[in-house]
């Protein structure tokens, strides 16, 4: 076995490890796997550990991400970055918060007047909503007042047209009437006409009765009248018989 490249073969002139580099001692003539020195460990800073994995992890992160992920943490950050900016426009941005509370602490007549600030505007807010809900109710009444008083002029348009129909009406009873009164005697003219009434349809039945008794009549002629001159026509039929054989 060769001691270079750790494989069996007789002519070392072919070994593969002749002009090759071990990676442990970085010296050539030799493979890793027979090399025998010993190496210290090479020291790396923490920070460069750090760096490396995270750059390795964000990578592997960013890889997996989806685009929906990617948008949702794109937005995260503007929206740090915006509040960050609107901080840093404050006039005390670079004072502690020690230091701001200790001013806010100190400041104690700012503070009350804040608070009052505070309760009146809720007062007033509280205000608004009240007269705004009542508002609302108006004119939910005001709506419903309209809708009755459109029916109630619909029903009064109607009523005024019955009442012209009906005063139309009683003033032609009224002329029918006159001219009746107008008549002499229009109480005896009313009976007298109820009189002919009865007789003429008294005289109507007696027709009646009367047509009925001719027709039976008629029809009675009408059987008698067939019988005679079927006898006739017999009897003319044997004289002429009798006539022939005589002859």
């Amino acid at each position: 076995m060769c001691g270079k490249c750790g494989k069996q073969h007789t002519n070392k002139s072919l070994c593969a490890a002749r002009n090759s580099k071990c990676f442990k001692c970085q010296k050539p003539g030799h493979f890793a796997r027979q090399c025998f020195t010993r190496v210290g460990r090479v020291k790396i800073h923490k920070n460069e550990l750090k760096t490396v994995s995270i750059s390795t992890q964000t990578e592997n992160c960013n890889n997996k991400k989806s685009i929906k992920k990617k948008k949702r943490d794109s937005k995260r950050l503007q929206d740090y970055f915006d509040r960050k900016r609107t901080l840093q426009e404050l006039p005390f941005n670079k004072t502690g918060n020690t230091v701001f509370i200790s001013t806010i602490n100190s400041d104690c007549f700012l503070r009350d007047q804040i608070e009052t600030l505070k309760t009146q505007l809720e007062d007033e807010n509280f205000i608004h909503t009240s007269t705004l809900m009542e508002l609302t109710r108006e004119f939910e009444n005001t709506r419903k007042l309209r809708e009755t008083i459109k029916i109630r002029d619909a029903k009064i348009i109607e009523l005024e047209n019955t009442v012209q129909r009906y005063e139309k009406g009683h003033d032609k009873i009224t002329d029918y009437i006159t001219e009746i009164k107008r008549k002499k005697n229009w109480k005896l003219h009313c009976s007298d006409v109820s009189e002919m009434y009865n007789v003429v349809r008294k005289s109507e039945l007696d027709l009646k009765a009367v047509c009925k008794n001719y027709e039976h009549e008629l029809e009675q002629l009408k059987k008698t009248n067939t019988r005679t001159n079927s006898g006739n026509y017999h009897q003319n039929r044997r004289n002429y018989q009798y006539r022939e054989r005589r002859y």
